[in-house]
């Protein structure tokens, strides 16, 4: 049994989470300190439950399992 990486089952444009806007003053970095690309993948956050659980049911447990 395989299970897709969360890059493979990553979508672009999809989010888990949205961030309220800033309400605080901004400031920038040092430019040793910023990227323009930063490849995570984009998936929901039902995805990333999901894909945590099924990868959580290989692992043997005493509930599934039979220990003798």
């Amino acid at each position: 049994m395989t299970e897709p990486l969360l890059c493979e089952i990553s979508v672009p444009g999809r989010r888990g989470v949205r961030f309220p806007a800033v309400d605080v003053p901004t400031t920038s970095l040092p430019g040793g300190f910023t990227r323009q690309e930063l490849p995570l993948p984009e998936v929901a956050e039902f995805d990333v439950v999901r894909y945590f659980t099924r990868l959580s049911q290989m692992n043997y447990s005493i509930d599934t399992g039979f220990y003798p």
